[in-house]
C-alpha cells in the first residue's frame, strides 16, 4: 500500500512572497547551522535537547559544531540560551540570508572555513 505524505498546516506559515516570487523568512530544521561542518539545525537542536550541556562550547561536540570559521558561534548561542531557559525555538534567518551573512563574515577575513566547507556565494 502505497504511503502518503501529508504536510502540516502550519507549513507555509514560512513562507512569504518576495518581489522575485517566494521565499523563506527563517531558518527550517534540516538547513545547514554550521556551514563548515554541515551541521543542519535539526542536529543542534536535538542535541540541546537529548545532551542538555552545561556550557555553548559544548555545542562542538554536536559534530564540530561552531569551531570552524566562527560564523555560527552567535547563532549556537541563541539556541542554547533558549533551549536552558526552555523558551519557544529561536528565530534565526532564513538559509539564504544566512549564508550571505557568512560570505560577508568570511570576506572580511574574521573568520577561514576549513577545507571541505561549503564555500562562500560566489556573487555576494
Amino acid at each position: 500500500m502505497p504511503v502518503t505524505l501529508v504536510r502540516p498546516a502550519w507549513h507555509a506559515s514560512n513562507i512569504k512572497n518576495v518581489a522575485s516570487g517566494w521565499a523563506r523568512t527563517h531558518m527550517e530544521l534540516d538547513d545547514k547551522l554550521c556551514l563548515c561542518f554541515h551541521v543542519t539545525k535539526r542536529k543542534v537542536v536535538n542535541y540541546l535537547r537529548v545532551e542538555r550541556p552545561q556550557r555553548e562550547s559544548q555545542l562542538a561536540d554536536c559534530h564540530g559544531a561552531g569551531t570552524g570559521c566562527g560564523w555560527c558561534r552567535p547563532f549556537l548561542k541563541k539556541l542554547f540560551e533558549t533551549a536552558r531557559a526552555n523558551e519557544p525555538e529561536a528565530d534565526l534567518p532564513s538559509a539564504d540570508e544566512y549564508s550571505q551573512g557568512r560570505t560577508g563574515y568570511v570576506r572580511a577575513g574574521k573568520g577561514a572555513p576549513p577545507a571541505g566547507a561549503t564555500p562562500i556565494d560566489a556573487e555576494s
